[in-house]
């Protein structure tokens, strides 16, 4: 009954076009990220007035290239991925089109656990498809070796995709409205933010593994440095995906 309720929310997530939503904007963002990087100091040293201005201008990189796809993952792809899935569980609460469902044996920890995966592996492969897309015009336009460590950035990327996932179906189970999700996404990410302001928090905060890729991937630090961050990541992903499971069989539909 799981495995079957989680094969009809990936047709739904398909039909419903929500599934190639991710995929162009992501591999959009892939093109673009290199892109930006190749043709942001040309736009710069075409406005500067001054040769003196020019010559300060940044010469553009692979480093300079990941840098823009990071800032993009972070800011228009989370975003986008938010929205998506903000809605996961409030929107068939408010329809009601679990009640047949439920009645009929689905266990409702299915309906959360269906959801989570779905989103958790949606996360993977559009943050993977953007890279793939990313790299191979980064290794086209920069062929140099400023940025080693590819994979690092990545992989801390992807587990953090984990623990959004798990914080917006959690959101969304909280109630009816269609925001719920969205602005649990929000306050989650404002509360780590403000944790991340205290230099001692850092390695222990998953927002780290949001922002600290290019340090990753230029070799600044490596992967094992943020274990802690990851642990905290991956064991607050159980716990909010358990608390929305018991939210959820506590709910009336």
């Amino acid at each position: 009954m799981s495995w079957l309720f989680f094969k009809k929310e990936c047709l739904t997530f398909w039909r419903s076009r929500r599934a190639l939503i991710m995929v162009v904007v992501f591999a959009v963002l892939g093109i673009l990220s290199p892109l930006m990087a190749k043709l942001t100091p040309e736009i710069l040293k075409l406005s500067s007035e001054t040769a003196a201005l020019s010559a300060l201008m940044p010469k553009a990189d692979s480093a300079a290239s990941w840098t823009q796809y990071y800032k993009n993952m972070s800011q228009i792809g989370l975003l986008v991925f938010a929205i998506v899935f903000g809605t996961s569980v409030s929107s068939e609460l408010k329809d009601g089109t679990l009640i047949n469902l439920v009645t009929k044996g689905l266990p409702r920890r299915a309906v959360i656990l269906g959801k989570v995966a779905l989103a958790i592996l949606t996360w993977i492969g559009s943050v993977t498809l953007a890279f793939l897309i990313s790299w191979a015009y980064t290794a086209y336009y920069f062929p140099d070796h400023k940025s080693p460590h590819l994979l690092a950035g990545l992989v801390a990327l992807l587990v953090f995709g984990l623990l959004l996932s798990a914080v917006l179906i959690f959101g969304s189970s909280l109630g009816q409205n269609s925001a719920a999700g969205l602005l649990t996404g929000v306050v989650a990410y404002a509360g780590l933010a403000i944790l991340n302001l205290f230099k001692s928090c850092q390695r222990f905060n998953p927002l780290s593994l949001l922002t600290d890729n290019m340090t990753l991937t230029t070799g600044g630090e490596t992967l094992s440095h943020y274990a802690p961050a990851i642990v905290i990541t991956l064991v607050a992903t159980g716990l909010l995906t358990w608390a929305a499971v018991r939210v959820l069989e506590e709910k009336r539909l």
